[in-house]
């Protein structure tokens, strides 16, 4: 009986043992099935099992967060939740899938574990994998530990050769926020430029609760690197914004030489909250070393824009022997929002400078101060006749600029067109160029600059410049298309060229002028705006008047100006009228109606081109030579259009007409007209 027992419990433990073999096996395989449902249905049972059993799996269900399915996903996150510090080694692992939304899945939960995680995390960062590195320096910083431990490891990665990672690890370690000064001293002393910038960088970011350690960061104002000195200078200002007693601190090494230069700019950067600084800053105004007073002077202006005492103490540095200091001397007074005539005095002054980065940045000074307050035009006028050239040429350039309705201004600027001085003279023609209030009255002027060799490029420009912000002055301008000089009339003719569609109305009304050489002009200049602009098309009726005109010229300019608008749009408005023109008394009339058939004639339908070509098939009879040869030029830019006429033309009993058809043809070149020529030279 005993036996039997003992044989029962054998393959009862037998069968349990077998069962559980199996079954794991099968629900190993279940994991990793590409069945969703039945991957969700293994992931649920896993759920039920003991903690160990789980483990078993873990690779398994890691796995899973490689799948698309969220369901699938969600279950797998969960178990390895579970599973807390025994999973993170597999999802630090799955740290290094290639898919971004992968290795956010593991990292989401890699957060949640937290703490028990940090030992993992913190090896993690020396990974051979940089994604690795990137997201465990990422998860520290979501887990927020203030261990020593944690910290020490994150500034060593922001030694790491990889940009992100090392972007990673000061993101880090400023969502930690728990830095020792240790720490920062160690850092700051590191060889590597990156190391020493990010710690600036996270500094930057926590503000004023470290405030203790602007001594130390004071002390790397020699740093070797630019980027860490400019980015030691944005902190330090960055901290003496948000905090009055930060200043306090950085003003007890204000004495420190090696310092010094650094210190001004954080003042300067720092701002109003730096005023109890200015009393030491007027003094070393006078310092030897350029550079101090470089940084004293791009200081002052910046923390109290509202001080007197500042304008007086800058006005003097305006004759400073270093150019640099000069010019930011003058931006500075440019920034003051006090004393505003005795500043405006000082740049006039400034006007004298033998260099001219001084001068512009005078001028641009004085612009700005001008404009806001209002001051100061009765002294540039003044300035406009002083005896020295620099002084003249700039005031005249701000007086332009400031664009006022005044015409005493107007006037001391046109006494300048007379200037002994070439570039004086040029600076007042472009001041004219911008005093939109007297574009009228500016226009004799502008002509008599545009006839002076010396001034007329400047003067052509704005009188182009005008005609686009007012069209009233255009007839002005087109009334110089019969000066005396050749030259003057093809600088008018390139100006109404360039002003394009504004100026077709007066150009239309000029084809009325009584003046030939104007209706000439004007009708070229129209041709030449094309038809690229479509308003041109609105001046073909008076081009088609002035076909009719007693002046050849003027007839001929018409012809050209059709030839060059018209297209396959207006094409049965100018065609009729052209060939008309065919008929004219004067043979150049004739030959450019010929030239203009031929540059619209290729974009009309065929028919239309047949019947053109007849017309040209009989001006190769015409007794003028020219005639002949512009039809014969038109009938080859018809094509194949033509050649049905220039067949019958082969027929013609005038020699020439049938050796300017066969010339045709062969440049034609279609097999039509090599057919028709093989027949006509076999008879």
């Amino acid at each position: 009986m005993r036996n039997i027992n003992l044989k029962y419990k054998l393959f009862y433990f037998l069968f349990t043992l077998c069962f559980l073999i199996y079954g794991c096996a099968s629900l190993s395989q279940r994991l990793i099935s590409n069945d969703s449902n039945e991957r969700i249905s293994a992931l649920q049972e896993v759920s039920k099992l003991d903690n160990k059993s789980k483990e078993e799996l873990i690779s398994q269900i890691a796995e899973s967060l490689k799948s698309k399915d969220e369901k699938i996903r969600y279950e797998a996150s969960n178990l390895l939740l579970t599973l807390g510090v025994k999973s993170v080694p597999v999802l630090i692992s799955t740290l290094k899938e290639k898919d971004l939304e992968i290795r956010t899945s593991a990292e989401d939960i890699l957060i949640k574990i937290g703490q028990p995680a940090l030992p993992y995390l913190i090896s993690a960062l020396k990974d051979e994998n940089k994604f690795v590195r990137v997201h465990s320096a990422y998860i520290l910083g979501e887990i927020k530990p203030s261990t020593k431990e944690v910290v020490s490891a994150l500034i060593s990665t922001l030694n790491d050769g990889e940009k992100d990672v090392s972007a990673s690890a000061r993101d880090a370690l400023i969502k930690v926020g728990s830095i020792n000064i240790s720490e920062i001293v160690n850092a700051l002393k590191s060889e590597n430029e990156q190391v020493r910038f990010q710690i600036m960088y996270i500094l930057s970011k926590l503000g004023p609760s470290i405030k203790e350690v602007i001594p130390i960061v004071l002390e790397n104002l020699k740093d070797k690197s630019l980027i860490v000195r400019s980015s030691i200078i944005e902190t330090l200002s960055k901290i003496g914004k948000e905090d009055k007693e930060s200043v306090e601190i950085i003003m007890k090494y204000f004495d420190n030489e090696d310092m010094k230069c650094g210190i001004i700019e954080v003042l300067g950067k720092i701002g109003p909250n730096a005023k109890e600084a200015i009393p030491k800053l007027l003094i070393e105004l006078k310092n030897k070393d350029k550079n101090i007073r470089l940084n004293v002077v791009n200081s002052l202006s910046k923390i109290d824009p509202m001080s007197s005492e500042i304008v007086f103490a800058l006005m003097p540095i305006l004759n400073d022997p270093d150019l640099d200091v000069r010019v930011s001397a003058v931006k500075a007074l440019s920034n003051m929002q006090v004393n505003a005539k005795e500043c405006i005095s000082s740049l006039i002054n400034a006007f004298r400078d033998e260099y001219s980065f001084v001068r512009s940045a005078a001028e641009e000074s004085l612009l700005k101060i001008i404009s806001l307050n209002k001051e100061g035009i009765s002294d540039l006028i003044s300035s406009t006749k002083d005896k020295n050239k620099y002084v003249r040429f700039h005031s005249v350039s701000v007086l332009g600029n400031l664009n006022l309705n005044s015409k005493e201004v107007f006037s001391a600027i046109v006494e300048r067109l007379k200037d002994e001085d070439v570039n004086v003279k040029n600076n007042a023609v472009k001041a004219l160029g911008n005093m939109t209030y007297f574009s009228k009255e500016s226009i004799p002027y502008l002509i008599l600059a545009l006839k002076d060799l010396s001034t007329s490029l400047n003067a052509a420009s704005v009188l182009e410049k005008l005609s686009y912000s007012n069209k009233e002055i255009i007839p002005s301008i087109i009334k110089l298309l019969n000066d005396k000089d050749d030259w003057i009339k093809t600088k008018v003719k390139n100006i109404l060229i360039k002003i394009g569609e504004k100026g077709i109305p007066a150009l239309k009304d000029g084809l009325k002028n009584e003046d030939k050489e104007i209706r000439t002009s004007c009708a070229f200049i129209l041709g030449k705006i094309g038809k690229t602009i479509p308003a041109v098309s609105e001046s073909i009726p008076s081009l088609i008047d002035a076909l009719k005109d007693k002046e050849k010229d003027v007839r001929i300019a018409a012809v050209v100006a059709l030839g060059e608008i018209g297209d396959s749009y207006t094409a049965n408005q100018i065609i009729p009228e052209l060939l008309e023109v065919l008929k004219d008394k004067d043979g150049d009339v004739r030959c450019s109606s010929a030239s203009s058939l031929g540059k619209i004639g290729p974009l009309l339908e065929k028919e239309k081109k047949r019947e053109i070509s007849l017309f040209l098939i009989s001006a190769l009879k015409d007794e003028n030579n020219k005639v002949r040869l512009s039809a014969k030029n038109s009938l080859i830019r018809l094509g194949s259009s033509a050649v049905p006429s220039l067949i019958e033309a082969l027929k013609d009993e005038d020699m020439s007409v049938r050796s300017s058809a066969v010339e045709a043809l062969e440049k034609i070149g279609t097999a039509e007209a090599q057919e028709a020529l093989k027949n006509y030279k076999q008879k």
